[in-house]
């Protein structure tokens, strides 16, 4: 059907990052997956393989999953929530790969693409980054806009963009709290709203 998303298949789980020996009792979120995208019978997929380059570091612009600061926790493993800030980009148009957005490059756009910028501070993140994001996306330079107390300050920065194929995308929007419930991780919702009431 036009304009619908298809829901991809469970994916595999990450390298574990945690220690083998804590509990999983019903109050943990489920284990951190990759991003993983089957698209419905019928749907062109490429066999082209991208060059990927070290992963940069710097501040990054997240606008999906990584908004989650309790799913960003525990990808890359941190012993605390992290700092983000809301922030925007533009230069793109929004599109889904199944469940996930994906950013494309859009020069005829000046809408703003709302999100949050993390800074990057060694490359073993950047590239922990890359392997949650998967072979689909991949780091570019972007101008990230940060503004506070009515302050405007743009940063030289990364986004993940879209590098698979474009057949595989639909039109749709993203919503990350229902996105979270959907996945069983209702509970990061809580730290989502406490993330916003801070800003």
């Amino acid at each position: 059907m036009e304009g619908s998303a298809y829901p991809p298949p469970p994916p595999p789980p990450l390298p574990p990052v945690q220690d083998p020996q804590s509990s999983t009792d019903g109050n943990q979120n489920p284990p951190i997956t990759l991003k993983t995208c089957e698209p419905p019978p019928g749907t062109f997929k490429a066999g082209t393989s991208i060059d990927r380059r070290p992963a940069p570091i710097g501040p990054y612009f997240f606008y999906g999953s990584l908004m989650d600061p309790d799913l960003l926790t525990e990808i890359l493993n941190l012993k605390e929530l992290p700092k983000l800030r809301a922030a925007y980009t533009s230069g793109y148009a929004t599109k889904l790969w199944g469940q996930y957005p994906a950013l494309v490059e859009d020069t005829k756009t000046s809408a703003r693409i709302e999100g949050v910028m993390f800074d990057v501070e060694c490359m073993q993140v950047g590239e922990r980054l890359a392997e949650y994001e998967t072979g689909n996306y991949l780091a570019k330079p972007c101008l990230i806009t940060y503004v506070n107390d009515g302050v405007t300050t743009f940063f030289d920065g990364y986004t993940f963009v879209f590098v698979g194929n474009p057949r595989d995308l639909s039109e749709g929007s993203f919503d990350l709290q229902l996105w979270l419930k959907r996945i069983g991780r209702g509970k990061a919702v809580d730290s989502l709203n406490a993330l916003k009431a801070s800003r």
